[in-house]
């Protein structure tokens, strides 16, 4: 366990020694590896702060119990890390998508443009046409 693993849960109505800072101990959970579930008392404190207190509240994982357990975890984590991919696939696309939507209106507006030059010099072609025959 790499310090105090675990999520802090409420310490009510459980009786507990103090810790080498003279503070009561917090419940935590254990959320990663082969001891993911179990409860243990530590320092409040934590990182560099804690005085390393921990003592386990409940029995070790045994046997089969403790493979499906680490199992479960390892699962879980390529499932995270497999979720965090896809955001960041999702995220790229999105920006990939903004990129084309903006290629798509200047070139939308470019168009236009020429549209209106054709049109234009289709107009122009015509009067210098009348006016040569004439007709203006």
């Amino acid at each position: 366990m790499k310090g105090a693993c675990g999520i802090r849960v409420s310490n009510e109505g459980f009786g507990a020694a103090e810790c080498g800072c003279k503070l009561t101990p917090v419940i935590r959970v254990c959320n990663e590896g082969f001891d993911a579930g179990r409860r243990f008392l530590s320092c409040p404190y934590e990182g560099l702060n804690s005085c390393g207190y921990l003592r386990w509240m409940d029995d070790a994982w045994q046997g089969r119990s403790r493979g499906v357990i680490g199992k479960l975890a390892n699962d879980n984590q390529k499932l995270q890390n497999a979720l965090l991919d896809k955001e960041q696939d999702i995220q790229r696309m999105k920006k990939e998508r903004n990129k084309l939507d903006e290629q798509r209106k200047s070139r939308e507006k470019l168009d236009l443009f020429l549209v209106l030059v054709v049109l234009a010099s289709v107009v122009i072609y015509a009067l210098v046409a009348l006016v040569s025959r004439g007709f203006v």
